[in-house]
């Protein structure tokens, strides 16, 4: 709770804060279950004709939607865009 006490003036704005928490945690849970199942199925397609780097800033965009300071320290420490320049071309 002192994480929530820590963002709020009272123990009551805390416990809502938390419950909210909870209930929207609980609510992405469907997103991400599709989202893991089409990341499965995506696997089994090849991926040379994708547009990996608007993939790359999507996903890095969504991350910053939950915490930009976590999206930042996932683009400072990826090796996406290094792997992209790569490509063989063909």
């Amino acid at each position: 709770m002192q994480t929530y006490e820590n963002k709020t003036k009272t123990r009551e704005q805390a416990v809502e804060l938390y419950l909210w928490n909870a209930q929207i945690s609980g609510a992405f849970l469907f997103p991400l279950h599709i989202c893991e199942v089409t990341i499965r199925n995506a696997h089994h397609e090849p991926i040379f004709d994708e547009k990996l780097l608007s993939i790359y800033n999507k996903i890095i965009k969504i991350i910053g939607y939950r915490c930009q300071e976590t999206a930042n320290w996932v683009a400072s420490h990826q090796t996406v865009t290094t792997l992209i320049a790569q490509k063989p071309k063909i």
